[in-house]
């Protein structure tokens, strides 16, 4: 499997376009123009010069005066290559990981990786913990609370609250929290 870059190789967005545009499903929504334009860099996995994944990496405006770089460690596999001995949600980040905290070195932004709550809050956990053991450079942890994460002002959109997981010197001074219990008791009550 080879990954290629949009910086290096901006060829390929419009192939990514493509590609975004095949994708079907109750999450192909997520999969638009204005998604493609919103990330700073995207890794595109190939196969036998077919695309079969991709993640990249975001600054949400939020994010953008601690210079926080948000890092899509899951991949989009497609249909055609799940259950294949690749483990969807990690995939990427076994292959491009130390690209991706490369690009965020060079480009002195922190790298923090985010997920909304989806009713297994040990996944947050799990994904720090396989952090920890993959980028041993890093020590990562889950700071309290969750973050707002969308571009626009926040609002009571629940998918834009998300929990975090960063380095442990990460500054997170002025983003816009919510504790654990205001969250649970504004969506989960």
């Amino acid at each position: 499997m080879e990954v290629f870059n949009t910086k290096d190789s901006p060829e390929h967005i419009s192939e990514l376009k493509t590609f975004f545009q095949e994708i079907t499903g109750k999450r192909s929504k997520n999969y638009t123009d204005k998604v493609l334009h919103k990330a700073e860099v995207w890794y595109i996995l190939k196969q036998d010069d077919q695309i079969v994944g991709f993640s990249g990496i975001q600054i949400p405006k939020p994010f953008k005066k601690n210079n926080i770089a948000r890092v899509l460690y899951r991949t989009y596999l497609s249909p055609g290559h799940r259950g294949r001995g690749m483990n969807t949600p990690r995939t990427n980040w076994k292959l491009t990981q130390h690209m991706q905290l490369e690009y965020c070195r060079l480009t002195n932004t922190t790298p923090v990786m985010t997920r909304e709550n989806n009713g297994n809050i040990n996944a947050i956990n799990n994904i720090c913990r396989a952090a920890n053991i993959m980028t041993p450079s890093f020590e990562w942890y889950v700071p309290k609370g969750y973050f707002w994460t969308c571009d626009e002002v926040p609002t009571s959109n629940q998918n834009c609250w998300q929990k975090m997981v960063c380095p442990v010197d990460t500054n997170l001074n002025g983003l816009e929290t919510m504790t654990d219990e205001t969250y649970q008791n504004f969506f989960l009550s």
